[in-house]
């Protein structure tokens, strides 16, 4: 293939739409999504920290794209882009899993010193998920890069890709402030304080079994 003129116009379309598709791809469910909500569902987690994991997974998912895209352009002859996808299936769910059963541990055997560090552990788990979560590269990123590729447009293929990522961040930040702005509500109401002490289990369970489903994907 020749190499394409892309025509200022062009270029903010093309950006414009991968944007749109990475913002709607945010809305389509996935294992990367039900962590996150989960996560800050379970942990009572800030508005700041919502953020912080959207931002997380999102600089994470683009990583892994860029990632891909370098397996695919200089170490085809050595390393398969199945083979990569494999091993960061394999880490994103093992992390998960850890993270879960860590939390699970800490609702059943809470220690009593927990509280002081409570702020501290949690940004640290908080790092763990959001890495996890977007270690994974969906495949509409992937198709765009190497669509861009093949027409020998190597860096408006890496611009495609952060711009899908950008729009993903802004729908993970979206639904990542409902859920913690829900959780808030919900202790707010009496009906529910009962409840809502049970969500950190919940979250936990929920971690877990998708760390566990992450992880025999991929070994299967």
């Amino acid at each position: 293939l020749t190499e394409q003129i892309l025509t200022p116009q062009l270029t903010i379309t093309g950006l414009t739409l991968a944007a749109l598709f990475g913002a709607v791809h945010g809305l389509t469910p996935g294992h990367g999504k039900t962590i996150a909500t989960a996560y800050l569902v379970g942990s009572n987690s800030t508005s700041l920290q919502a953020l912080m994991l959207s931002a997380i997974v999102t600089l994470t998912h683009t990583l892994g794209i860029f990632l891909l895209g370098l397996v695919v352009l200089f170490a085809s002859h050595y390393l398969l882009p199945e083979q990569l996808y494999y091993i960061l299936s394999l880490l994103s769910g093992l992390t998960i899993s850890v993270i879960g059963f860590w939390r699970l541990e800490s609702y059943f055997n809470p220690q009593p010193h927990e509280h002081h560090h409570l702020d501290e552990s949690a940004d640290k788990s908080l790092i763990g998920i959001g890495i996890a979560g977007g270690l994974i590269p969906c495949s509409e990123a992937l198709i765009l890069l190497l669509g861009a590729i093949a027409l020998h447009r190597e860096i408006y293929g890496l611009e495609l890709v952060a711009a899908f990522s950008l729009g993903l961040g802004v729908t993970l930040a979206i639904i990542g402030l409902t859920a913690v702005y829900c959780r808030q509500w919900l202790n707010r109401l009496t009906l529910f304080k009962g409840a809502t002490a049970y969500l950190p289990l919940i979250s936990a369970v929920a971690i877990s079994i998708v760390g566990l489903l992450l992880t025999t994907e991929a070994m299967v």
